[in-house]
């Protein structure tokens, strides 16, 4: 009888036999060391802050609701600071006075994210003309013979990086786009192009990222092992960095023990690599370290567990899980690793975040946990759950970026770990640029304010807690609902979609069929309506 050979994910367990308690310094884990912990960090610095008379804070005339201080001089910045230690770790606190956390767009009257992105333009090179990488594109497109528009995105990509890789092309072509602007066929593929076009140049911003994180002088830089606060003009926390928090919250084994456990199953089941067309940059990134790859022993790539609605789909389907949390369901080995990692070392990570999160704004978490509550594809990775996705991204950079798909001025948590050395946090609209070592906690308005974090040697993994809005409507929706009737009302409106959705295919293969009855050849299509690819 031939032998089996085992699988290694066999001898490997991830289960936590004893839950540490949260240390926090000298004082025990009970509810009442968040309002503690919440009047030193926050309550009484705010209040200082808000007790500082007009005259000190200097507020500039562009406040609408005080154009009467004509002859009030101009700040170089909109926030004032207040510096204080806490537990012997220095502590900073900048209230912005123009910023309202409430609001779509909480930095609209900010001074200093207008100052540092002036302070950036100045330092930036020449970038592709727009016109030029529109004829490009359309150019690309017309010698590709392809209209699948899930590959223009992709075309137009390549158009940019053979750009950005050539800039002594960059007259050459220009000078081909003035002589081929009235080409028939270009006009009409650039008719297209226009259409769906969004300028948006990875290259340019990984550069400006660049210049903001390096330059100097250019955003405020903290001091290793500062804790950092800002806040708006009412005490909303808009930024928190407390760098090697978590160790702090527990000890440094703890900490060491989730990366490692998140390490092991990364080489057992390694992460779904990053989307180039989200992340073009990742390409570039991967060479400069090869170090990353599964040839050399290293991972990378993104975990995404939780629920979710599918990209743009948010009105016409329900919450489902994500791929990696559907593999919770299956009966392998790998899937008792990821059970075993989601309440071991994901369970451990959020106990800690759900003490800083009550510290930070108690009545977010708890709404926070009621949307958890009503998602019934929500993982639970604790009894106190109150994060419905989690992204785990391992040696993966991003771009200067917003999350759109964010809870409304909700609070994103997020918890580097590993061995490594930079990776800074950075906030443009804050005019911030914050130490964030291994063993972090870092919670942003991640909707509201772009962030990047700067480059870094070593390896380094950083797990992302937060709450779609989306999924948050939802299950408001839910709970408005009779008992009984829940999610009646989405149900109807996935199914009247569905409807539509079928009628526009049934309306698109009987226009290819009178087409074909007038003598053209109709595109052979699937059974779902979708034209096939010529092989």
């Amino acid at each position: 009888m031939e032998e089996r050979t085992p699988n290694p994910a066999e001898e490997v367990s991830l289960q936590w036999l004893d839950i540490p308690e949260i240390f926090l310094g000298s004082i025990d884990d009970q509810p009442s060391n968040e309002d503690q912990v919440r009047q030193e960090l926050l309550s009484h610095p705010v209040e200082e802050l808000k007790s500082l008379s007009e005259e000190e804070l200097l507020l500039p005339r562009r406040d609408p609701d005080l154009a009467f201080l004509e002859d009030t001089p101009e700040p170089e910045s909109d926030c004032v600071t207040t510096n204080f230690k806490w537990r012997d770790i220095p502590v900073q606190v900048d209230m912005f006075y123009h910023m309202d956390a409430s609001q779509e767009d909480p930095h609209e009257h900010s001074i200093i994210g207008s100052d540092v992105r002036s302070a950036i333009q100045q330092c930036m090179p020449k970038r592709p003309d727009k016109e030029l990488v529109q004829y490009l594109t359309a150019k690309a497109r017309l010698e590709s013979g392809t209209d699948d528009k899930r590959s223009w995105r992709s075309i137009r990509l390549a158009v940019l990086r053979e750009l950005w890789n050539n800039p002594a092309s960059w007259a050459a072509l220009e000078a081909e786009c003035r002589a081929r602007r009235e080409d028939p066929e270009i006009q009409k593929m650039l008719k297209s192009v226009k259409k769906s076009y969004r300028y948006w140049d990875p290259w340019w911003q990984a550069h400006q990222d660049r210049v903001a994180g390096e330059g100097p002088d250019i955003l405020r830089k903290l001091p290793e092992g500062t804790i950092y606060i800002a806040v708006d003009k009412h005490g909303a926390v808009l930024l928190f960095v407390f760098p090697r928090g978590l160790t702090f919250t527990y000890d440094e084994a703890t900490t060491q023990h989730i990366f490692d456990d998140l390490a092991t199953y990364a080489r057992h089941e390694p992460p779904p690599k990053p989307d180039v067309r989200r992340h073009p940059l990742d390409e570039d990134w991967i060479k400069e370290h090869p170090e990353f790859s599964s040839e050399q022993g290293g991972y990378h790539g993104t975990y995404h567990w939780g629920c979710h609605h599918e990209v743009d789909h948010e009105t016409v389907t329900f919450v489902v899980e994500t791929g990696d949390t559907r593999l919770l369901n299956r009966n392998t080995h790998i899937a008792r690793l990821n059970k075993e990692l989601m309440t071991g070392a994901c369970g451990v990570l959020t106990r800690a975040l759900y003490f800083w999160f009550g510290v930070l704004d108690p009545d977010l978490r708890a709404r926070c946990q009621k949307v958890v509550e009503h998602t019934p594809t929500c993982l639970r990775t604790t009894e106190k759950e109150c994060f419905s996705m989690r992204a785990a991204l391992l040696n993966v950079k991003t771009e200067s970026h917003k999350d759109s798909r964010d809870w409304k001025s909700g609070l994103a948590f997020l918890t580097p770990g590993g061995e490594f050395q930079g990776a800074d946090l950075c906030v443009i609209d804050l005019g911030i640029q914050v130490p964030f070592p291994p063993g972090s906690i870092a919670a942003i308005r991640g909707r509201e304010f772009e962030h990047f974090t700067t480059a870094w040697t070593g390896v380094r993994t950083c797990i992302v807690h937060t709450n779609h809005q989306s999924v948050r409507e939802e299950a408001e929706e839910r709970m408005a609902e009779p008992k009984g009737q829940q999610g009646l009302a989405k149900r109807l409106r996935v199914e009247a979609a569905a409807r539509q959705a079928a009628a526009r295919r049934a309306a698109k293969l009987q226009g290819q069929s009178e087409a074909g009855s007038s003598g053209s050849q109709p595109a052979e299509t699937t059974s779902s309506g979708k034209r096939k690819r010529s092989s």
